[in-house]
């Protein structure tokens, strides 16, 4: 019998037997200092690795294609008042009308939560702050809350407008920024204020009675019902005037003699490092599959990635916007400019919502593939909605 030792192999015998035994000790090794580095509680932080291929001497920015997949049920509420939205949300009333405003939430939207408002010449323009309870029913008496206002009035399209771009500008100089609500459409349900069920009508608006209605409109409105009547008022409200008190959306710009604010979102935020476009559905059929490009992309802010003045700039350096950046025959054109509008001029919320086939127009789009004839065949390639419809 052949005792087990090295001498009495062979050569390959012992290479091969050694090198078993390295890779043994090396796998102790590395399990001890494993060991180790837990025993002592040593931490490394996470490598932090570059964005852009290593060999590229100029930074690549991100190109980000917005699919506009929006229905109707955008045009509905921002908050819904559905059971389970909120914490204590039970639902809404057994008439269909929402009840779940909670004094103590911060409602987000176009109005300050956190400001009053009075109403004049169509405009919410804020006047001062409201109390720690979102009320204006102290010495702010016959105002309206602002935290109240976005419970009651802002569409879930505009939530995405708010964030994305500060929202529609009805009134965009360097004195004065007006920002309005979008369309609503028939999800958007009727509400109501009574102490029963969230709070007294006169803690969040000028009327002292003991109940109001909140009635949906398709538009961009509101009807406040009362004992006394109905009344419409305009979503449209004035926002970033430094004298009472700056949003935290605004952004501080000049024009070389006046210093201001104005609203912005992600897109100005990011133009910097991030090319943007845009595609979305057509208005002229409910049933029409894909989607259709509105925007090439590209650089939206002032400059271009090198530092140089940008030809197709959507606002300028004193952040106002410009409605037709590329010099479109239907008047509008733009990134910035369809987010904003394309439920209001673009025309309506599309009924259906082929969104697969949105997602393969853009695929398309960014493997420089033509767009598929069946998206736009019978329309107008120059106008669509109010903005055009580009194929090449």
């Amino acid at each position: 019998m052949n005792s087990l030792s090295i001498d009495g192999k062979s050569s390959k015998a012992k290479q091969n037997l050694l090198g078993y035994m390295q890779v043994r000790f090396l796998n102790f090794v590395s399990v001890f200092s494993i060991c180790l580095l837990l025993a002592s509680g040593t931490a490394y932080s996470a490598i932090d690795l570059a964005d852009d291929p290593l060999f590229l001497k100029t930074g690549a920015g991100a190109n980000v294609l917005l699919n506009m997949s929006v229905e109707t049920p955008m045009g509905g509420a921002a908050y819904n008042d559905a059971a389970g939205t909120v914490a204590g949300c039970g639902g809404r009333r057994s008439d269909g009308r929402g009840i779940c405003y909670f004094a103590n939430l911060d409602y987000i939207g176009y109005f300050d939560p956190k400001k009053c408002y009075s109403y004049s010449s169509n405009i919410f323009v804020p006047t001062e702050a409201a109390s720690s309870d979102h009320s204006c029913d102290g010495g702010q008496s016959g105002r309206w809350s602002g935290n109240f206002l976005n419970w009651a009035g802002m569409t879930a399209i505009d939530i995405y407008m708010y964030t994305m771009t500060g929202g529609r500008r009805i009134t965009d100089t360097t004195s004065r920024t007006v920002i309005k609500r979008s369309l609503g459409s028939n999800f958007f349900h009727n509400k109501v204020l009574d102490p029963a069920n969230n709070v007294t009508p006169g803690t969040v608006t000028p009327y002292s009675g003991t109940w109001a209605h909140i009635n949906k409109r398709t538009d961009s409105a509101f009807d406040f019902e009362t004992s006394s009547g109905t009344t419409t008022y305009q979503l449209a409200v004035e926002v970033c005037n430094s004298t009472v008190g700056l949003e935290e959306n605004c952004v501080a710009r000049t024009d070389g003699t006046d210093n201001y604010y104005k609203p912005e979102g992600l897109i100005q935020n990011n133009v910097n490092k991030m090319r943007f476009g845009v595609m979305a559905y057509t208005t002229d059929n409910t049933h029409r599959q894909g989607g259709v490009l509105r925007s090439n992309m590209k650089s939206v802010g002032p400059e271009l990635g090198t530092g140089e003045a940008n030809p197709l700039k959507e606002y300028n350096e004193d952040g106002l916007f410009i409605t037709n950046p590329e010099a479109a025959s239907s008047g509008n054109s733009g990134v910035i400019n369809y987010v904003n509008k394309f439920a209001v001029e673009a025309g309506r919320y599309k009924g259906y919502d082929p969104v697969s086939e949105l997602f393969y127009e853009a695929v398309r789009y960014f493997k420089h593939i033509g767009p598929t004839p069946e998206t736009y065949s019978g329309l107008s390639t120059s106008n669509d909605g109010g903005f055009p419809i580009l194929t090449s």
